[in-house]
């Protein structure tokens, strides 16, 4: 289920390498124990110096962010504040542009992502009856479409952009369900509807993903042909308020309902 904001993790220890900071590219270990170019694989921040470590939603979760000593993001956690509910994600990096994501430390159908030659996501699977396939132009990300059957039914979920300026400013969507076991509490239907942004021309250089609403939710990387250049203004009838550090990244940003006058705070925090 996606979300405005995908809502972030706390946990009491981070494993960042800071002191010598590289570009957060995949890099897929080769047989004698190297990696691969730092111009193969998905992640791109190519813009980041700061990794970033936590990102709290003030009265609500938090997320924790630990990195391998190529800064890889190699755990994701989060935590209800209020439940105090946690669970976490490990990703590992196979071979062949793949990263495996497993949840809670192991999963009997762990999410893979694939990557092409070039650094773009191209593929996330669970099983070959639940995939996602992802499509550019000219490098930009321009449609997904997603495929699931199982018992309950058949589900077809189509996704398309419109990119200006390397920012995406709308993102339609075209979801199907149909029933197939009968049961009434799983009805059919057939739904269509769009999103819109605007942007600011800050550029955005965090090197996780906390705006996207195309990536599956899991995910908080910045992939290639996919994330927005700069930190988006508007949200449908959101407000984003920014506040930044001397180097000119987000600290603290306001989301503001326009609708309903509520205001909700996320501190972002850097190692």
């Amino acid at each position: 289920m996606k979300r405005i904001f995908y809502l972030l993790v706390a946990a009491a220890f981070v494993v960042c390498s800071c002191d010598s900071l590289v570009p957060n590219h995949l890099e897929q270990e080769n047989e004698n124990g190297g990696s691969g170019s730092d111009d193969q694989g998905g992640i791109s921040s190519e813009t980041a110096s700061k990794l970033v470590k936590e990102i709290v939603w003030e009265d609500d979760e938090m997320i924790l962010f630990d990195y391998d000593d190529k800064n890889r993001i190699i755990k994701i956690s989060w935590t209800d504040i209020n439940s105090e509910y946690s669970y976490f994600y490990e990703l590992k990096y196979l071979q062949n542009n793949v990263i495996q994501l497993l949840y809670n430390g192991h999963d009997p159908e762990p999410l893979h992502y694939e990557f092409d030659s070039d650094g773009f996501l191209k593929k996330t699977s669970i099983n070959e009856n639940y995939y996602t396939e992802y499509f550019y132009i000219d490098g930009i990300y321009s449609s997904s479409l997603t495929k699931s059957n199982d018992e309950f039914g058949k589900f077809t979920s189509e996704t398309s952009a419109i990119y200006e300026n390397g920012n995406c400013v709308i993102l339609s969507h075209h979801d199907e369900f149909i029933d197939t076991d009968g049961d009434e509490n799983d009805s059919s239907y057939d739904s269509e509807y769009s999103e819109i942004w605007t942007y600011t021309d800050i550029e955005n250089k965090m090197n996780v993903d906390i705006f996207s609403r195309i990536d599956p939710e899991e995910m908080y990387f910045k992939l290639k042909g996919i994330s927005s250049h700069d930190l988006p203004a508007t949200y449908g009838n959101y407000m984003y308020e920014y506040e930044f550090d001397d180097d000119g990244y987000v600290t603290r940003i306001s989301l503001i309902n326009n609708m309903e006058g509520t205001v909700d705070i996320c501190l972002i925090t850097y190692c």
